[in-house]
């Protein structure tokens, strides 16, 4: 399971955060994905600061233990953590498509966004690499995964008709389902 807050943000409001965090650490409770996890025992943590392109990086690791009982409920996100079909690592072709998909998949929405039809080359590629991950659709999230290709093509078809507004609403349809399955299965 996975949280990460990203995107320019005030200085103040970075300090508010790590000073929450710190004291949610000190309290031995950490809130992860709306879960709220107890921690026990003792944590490894490592900071490490630098320059890059007259910008400043730090960039911070923190690791503690979750107390035993509390770790109840949460086995399901690590039963399909990075795992493929034959429960191995996902193959790197895997990987590779997946980012062809998404990577479309942003430039379609942003046409969309712009009250443009998407570009036929973006669209093919949409479902070329569809096409290609399909054969690597478990079971447990097929369901899903053919109600956001559903959603998709709605998206597009409204699109294709010039209703940009019922195309924006499936897209957020397929981005909330996108975003659900990743919490559920990743």
């Amino acid at each position: 399971m996975k949280q990460k807050k990203k995107g320019k943000t005030e200085l103040s409001v970075i300090a508010q955060d790590l000073t929450k965090l710190a004291g949610s650490i000190a309290d031995g409770r950490l809130e992860v994905g709306g879960d709220i996890l107890e921690l026990e025992g003792t944590g490894y943590w490592k900071i490490e600061k630098s320059i890059k392109k007259n910008t400043s990086v730090v960039k911070v690791e923190i690791k503690v233990p979750i107390r035993g009982d509390a770790q109840q409920g949460f086995e399901h996100f690590e039963k399909y953590k990075g795992v493929g079909k034959a429960r191995a690592k996902r193959p790197y072709k895997a990987k590779r498509v997946k980012k062809e998909m998404g990577d479309a998949w942003k430039l379609i929405k942003r046409q969309i966004r712009q009250g443009l039809i998407p570009e036929d080359s973006d669209v093919e590629l949409l479902w070329r690499s569809k096409e290609e991950y399909q054969v690597l659709v478990e079971d447990v999230w097929a369901k899903d995964w053919d109600e956001c290709i559903k959603q998709t093509e709605k998206a597009l078809n409204a699109a294709k008709q010039g209703d940009f507004e019922k195309a924006m609403a499936f897209v957020e349809k397929v981005d909330r389902l996108k975003s659900m399955c990743h919490k559920k299965y990743k």
